[in-house]
């Protein structure tokens, strides 16, 4: 059982709060804020601290410790912006220090911040993150962005000895610099950066992404950001032992806009990423728009896969040899989009073009499988299908036609085998004939 108490009585020019916490009847966090009117605006001033761990799963306790605190000072302007004079956070593992300002209209003008993760006892930390496995010697991040009039900013990233259940590094670090104009001047605000980085020492549970990966992986940057404009990535690059990956382009509204480029002896890292395991070599361009956050995209793609593996045994073995991706597809708020789409290897040729969504259909695709044995052992050769569905959802015509025109089907001879559907699906209910 929780009990949360926030006191406090007077004008908001000079008013005292007091906050405590219980947990099932012991003060967890307690603390107080004093609200002041200053010249400049309203100033505060909070003082946090107890042992809150106490609410936190056991595993986690111990990067807490027994009185965690929390204080920050500052003012809050009455003509915008805020300044943030002190911000301490200190735990058992974490000991924070940091100081901000911001424009009126909001935008980050000044920052000040030094951070380390380390235990006292030189001991790993467990990081309360999700997992549960994530654990690091030690952690130091700084940064300095317009202090004192200067435009250089600069942000550095050290981590030693980072472990999770399946991956680890000895060592991560990221350095970004760069030159921050104008700041105070909305119109004209210009900020460039140039990043560099990496991880080195690398070891995975995996062999075949410990091939893949090798020893270290290294990400470099260079890009800017003006007022009114996208921010510009110029060659984002990623390499590994294996693979290196690339993108140029713009980000605007959580979107990036541009070329991303992949090669990939062995795409077996990207396992997680899939949900799946994968593997063999690709070579892919793509040209477009994606949304990372909504899973939207549109791409005109160009690729070449070799030996392709995605861990389902039919679709591994349609995937044998060299095989080719090209056109364009989308999936937007409309729906699922095809323009000239084409998978093509010895085994398998897909065709798809035209656009479906849950409202309305325009679609088309052609297939062709160079033997059936490939996807059942009971049955064996070639075999063709074409399918449309067009209309609305709720009137949609579905026609579908598959051909074999010699081979088995579950041990039984085809001579000129054909299966063809036509129907309509309506309000749910689909009616046509076999």
């Amino acid at each position: 059982p929780l009990a949360l108490t926030v006191q406090g009585e007077g004008p908001l020019q000079n008013l005292d709060v007091q906050l405590a916490l219980d947990a099932d009847g012991q003060r967890t966090l307690a603390g107080s804020a004093q609200l002041r009117g200053q010249p400049e605006g309203l100033g505060f001033n909070v003082n946090l601290g107890g042992p809150i761990s106490t609410l936190i799963p056991a595993q986690y306790r111990g990067f807490f410790g027994a009185d965690p605190r929390l204080q920050a000072a500052g003012v809050s302007r009455d003509a915008g912006g805020l300044l943030l004079s002190s911000l301490t956070l200190s735990s058992a593992a974490l000991q924070l220090e940091a100081a901000a300002e911001t424009a009126a209209d909001g935008f980050l003008t000044n920052l000040s911040l030094d951070a380390t993760i380390a235990d006292p006892s030189n001991q790993a930390v467990l990081l309360p993150v999700a997992g549960g496995d994530t654990t690091l010697q030690s952690a130091k991040l700084t940064a300095t962005y317009g202090e004192a009039g200067s435009e250089a900013w600069r942000v550095d990233l050290d981590v030693a000895d980072l472990r999770t259940s399946s991956f680890a590094a000895r060592d991560t670090s990221l350095e970004i610099n760069g030159q921050a104009r104008n700041l105070q001047d909305p119109a004209n605000r210009q900020i460039t950066y140039a990043l560099s980085g990496g991880l080195t020492g690398i070891t995975a549970e995996d062999e075949a992404i410990q091939e893949a990966l090798g020893d270290s992986i290294n990400l470099s940057s260079r890009g800017g950001w003006k007022s009114g404009q996208p921010l510009s990535l110029g060659q984002l690059e990623l390499a590994a032992h294996s693979f290196v990956a690339r993108l140029s382009g713009d980000v605007q509204d959580l979107a990036f806009n541009g070329k991303i480029a992949l090669e990939a002896a062995d795409i077996a890292p990207f396992s997680e990423l899939g949900g799946r395991d994968v593997s063999g070599g690709l070579t892919l361009a793509a040209d477009g728009e994606l949304r990372p956050i909504s899973g939207a995209f549109n791409l005109v793609l160009d690729g070449t896969g070799s030996e392709l593996r995605i861990g389902e045994p039919a679709a591994d073995n349609l995937l044998e040899g060299t095989t080719r991706l090209t056109g364009r597809v989308a999936r937007t708020t409309q729906g699922f989009e095809a323009e000239n789409f084409r998978i093509a290897n010895e085994q398998l040729e897909l065709d798809a073009n035209g656009t479906f969504s849950t409202e309305a259909a325009d679609f088309q695709f052609d297939a062709a499988v160079s033997d059936l044995a490939l996807l059942s052992e009971r049955a064996s050769g070639r075999l063709t299908a074409t399918g449309t569905a067009k209309g609305r959802a709720s009137d949609l015509k579905i026609d579908f036609v598959a051909e074999a025109p010699q081979g088995k089907l579950l041990d039984r001879n085809l001579t000129q085998a054909r299966l063809g559907f036509d129907g309509r699906m309506q309000q749910g209910n689909l009616n046509g004939r076999v």
